[in-house]
């Protein structure tokens, strides 16, 4: 057997099978929303990406991330054995389920993971509301 042409069966043989090839697979990079009383928090895994190719915006209601990843080195002088990594643009939208004060919206990103901190409007926080006797 010849080694070289060798390679083990891969978890991403299966994506082939319902993606298509490499080329046509898209970058959907895992995301949490949560919600409290205060704000709302969205938590990206976007590794490898670099902070000047990030775009957030919050536009009625509806919260946007874009960006892009690319690929860092050229292979020409190297063969290539397994490529898993996907690479290229993406875009997340998010519709929150509370109003958001946009001018108040802070966006970090560290190690490969974006956080958006999203405070809500004081209309849009919770109020207890007292029972008063009959």
């Amino acid at each position: 057997m010849n080694l070289r042409h060798w390679r083990e069966p891969s978890v991403l043989d299966s994506f082939r099978d319902l993606w298509g090839s490499r080329d046509e697979w898209t970058f959907i990079p895992p995301a949490d929303l949560v919600e409290n009383q205060h704000e709302i928090v969205l938590t990206l895994d976007i590794p490898g990406i670099q902070r000047d190719k990030l775009d957030v915006s919050v536009d009625e209601g509806l919260l946007t991330v874009r960006g892009e990843r690319q690929e860092e080195r050229e292979r020409k002088d190297s063969e290539t054995y397994r490529v898993e990594r996907v690479y290229g643009s993406f875009q997340r939208a998010f519709r929150l389920p509370s109003a958001v004060d946009a001018e108040q919206v802070k966006a970090t990103y560290k190690d490969g993971v974006l956080e958006v901190r999203l405070p809500k409007t004081e209309a849009a926080k919770a109020k207890k509301i007292p029972v008063q006797p009959a």
